[in-house]
């Protein structure tokens, strides 16, 4: 009796590690994939083979990882084979008989050791029949039938080619599905896919269950297999005993993956010295790299780069490499500044990656012409802002300086000191208006060594006369108006600009008058006597205006001052 429950013991403890431990087992599936002429055309404009099949596999080990089981799908050789599509079903058995120059591909899953075989074609179509592949039925292993073809327009977009592998290692449909449900009843009643819906309301579909399931439903593929173990946007993506094929893979990875004896080696890992500051545009080729650690020729394929065997020609095709081998890989660098570029070199399953990055661009400090938009008929000893202006062109920060005036920078602080600007800066000017009318005062700015000037001009002066209204209130066209002094007005108006507006002191008095002009004017205004008394005094100054204007009273003074003199002398020689 104590024997038979330490055996029960001992079988509950290995049914606990196969049910609930199962990372603890691992296993390594080698997989070629070959392209027929359709797929290889298709593929030339989106990628090339090599990067389409290092995705592709990546895709598989995501499910995998993302079921929690712990297979790793190795992809040991990808090629072009020379065979069209004809259709799926004839497709999938001529591959499976090597019929023809498909024969080709059986030699290659000698040579290196592949597991499973997967051919892409092109249907035209990301829809419709998208794949087949041979179902395990037997835990024995069906070595013979490890073949799938799948179409490469849904393999891009989705997990078509991890489904038909998946029927190479035994799994199928869900049971919920009308057309060719699971589960793979040769093998057990839980290999079937599973339909879930998510904690966000989208319906799913694991990648064995259709996307459509017959009876008007239609589903969103989730990357992996079905599972009681794992959850998917909220919900458990399968069941115990109704979609399990993670349970399913588990049991039968070992069988496929002892299908052949792998002939690819992983090599001792490799490194490429990154490559900075490279001209743009650049062929820039890696340091060497000698291939060690391997017992047998290995597969080598690149994305992203070319690559070179003991200095042959560089070429980005698949190929292989022997322990000893001398490999550099070639980029072209980018025609941007500061910007990456990279290549990954793989050798069996050890991967490194070169990147060549170009140089900073190179500091520009000149920037596109600037304006600012002068300003007229502005008040007297007023404070003016200009427009603002945006600073472009440079891409580093430029100098900023400034001729009387001050500028400020995004709003900041007017100042007059030198200091930077960078790209897409605000700049504006303030400059006071000048106190004289009609003057015009300018200020100079320069950024990186060009410039524009912003200028400022002061209104004219004010009329001093009208029409109509018996001067415009101005005192003495007001004194004038109607009389025959009305047009010596114009000569007073001379002795204004030419003589009174040139000084500091003549200002201030024109200043003077033209605020009291409106008062006086009024006053005297509709009174006769007032006008003719003002016109009377008018008369001395009119006369005086009009010979310093012709330039006469300086010669008046000196005659004046002559005679003078004279009558001086005379006195004392009389006295």
């Amino acid at each position: 009796m104590q024997r038979i429950n330490c055996f029960s013991r001992f079988m509950a403890a290995i049914f606990f590690l196969l049910c609930f431990v199962p990372s603890v087992f691992s296993a390594t599936i080698d997989v070629m994939v070959v392209f027929d002429s359709t797929a290889k055309s298709w593929v030339d404009s989106n990628g090339g083979m090599n990067i389409f099949a290092v995705d592709t596999v990546a895709r598989m080990n995501q499910a995998t990882a993302n079921s929690n089981v712990n297979l790793t799908f190795r992809l040991v050789y990808a090629a072009e084979v020379s065979y069209t599509h004809i259709n799926m079903s004839l497709d999938l058995s001529r591959l499976q008989a090597g019929s023809g120059n498909l024969s080709a591909v059986h030699s290659w899953r000698n040579t290196f050791g592949a597991d499973l075989v997967v051919m892409l074609v092109d249907t035209g179509s990301a829809s419709g029949t998208v794949g087949m592949g041979y179902m395990l039925t037997t835990y024995s292993g069906e070595p013979d039938y490890a073949f799938s073809v799948s179409a490469i327009r849904s393999v891009d977009i989705s997990h078509t080619m991890t489904h038909e592998i998946g029927h190479n290692l035994g799994c199928d449909h869900s049971k919920f599905q009308k057309s060719d449900p699971g589960p793979n009843t040769y093998l057990n009643t839980y290999s079937a896919g599973w339909y879930f819906t998510g904690t966000n309301g989208i319906p799913y579909n694991t990648i064995m269950a259709y996307s459509s399931d017959g009876y008007g439903n239609i589903y969103v593929e989730a990357p992996l297999f079905s599972t009681p173990l794992e959850s998917y946007e909220g919900k458990v993506a399968g069941d115990t005993a109704d979609g399990d094929n993670s349970r399913n893979i588990r049991e039968t990875m070992d069988i496929v993956a002892a299908y052949l004896p792998s002939t690819i080696s992983d090599p001792d890992q490799f490194n490429f010295i990154d490559q900075t500051d490279v001209a743009l545009n650049t062929v820039v080729t890696s340091n060497e790299i000698t291939v060690s650690g391997l017992n047998a020729a290995t597969i080598i394929y690149i994305s992203g780069g070319t690559y070179s065997i003991n200095s042959g020609s560089y070429k980005s095709t698949s190929d292989t490499v022997n322990n000893g081998d001398i490999v550099t890989v070639r980029i072209t660098s980018s025609g941007n500044y500061s910007t990456t570029k990279s290549a990954i070199l793989t050798i069996g399953g050890v991967s490194d990656t070169f990147s060549v990055t170009t140089q900073a661009a190179l500091p520009d400090t000149v920037p596109a012409q600037f304006t600012f938009t002068d300003k007229t008929g502005v008040a007297l000893n007023t404070t003016v802002i200009s427009n603002a202006i945006t600073v472009s062109g440079i891409n580093a920060a430029a100098s900023i300086s400034i001729i009387d005036g001050m500028y400020s920078i995004n709003g900041g602080l007017y100042t007059n000191d030198v200091g930077t600007v960078n790209n897409g800066d605000a700049v504006t000017i303030q400059l006071a208006s000048s106190g004289n009318y009609s003057t015009k005062t300018e200020a100079t700015l320069t950024i990186g060594g060009v410039s524009d000037t912003f200028s400022v001009t002061t209104q004219a002066v004010p009329a001093s006369g009208g029409s109509g209204g018996g001067g415009g209130g101005c005192f003495i066209a007001t004194a004038a108006f109607g009389s025959a002094l009305a047009g010596q007005v114009e000569i007073l108006r001379q002795l204004r600009d030419r003589y009174l507006l040139t000084n500091a002191f003549g200002r201030k008095f024109v200043a003077w008058y033209y605020r009291i002009g409106p008062g006086a004017a009024s006053y005297i205004e509709g009174k006769p006597l007032a006008k003719a008394a003002v016109r009377v005094a008018l008369y001395p100054l009119i006369g005086f205006s009009l010979l310093l204007i012709n330039g006469i009273l300086p010669y008046l003074f000196l005659t004046g001052f002559i005679l003078f003199f004279i009558f001086k002398l005379r006195k004392s020689f009389v006295t």
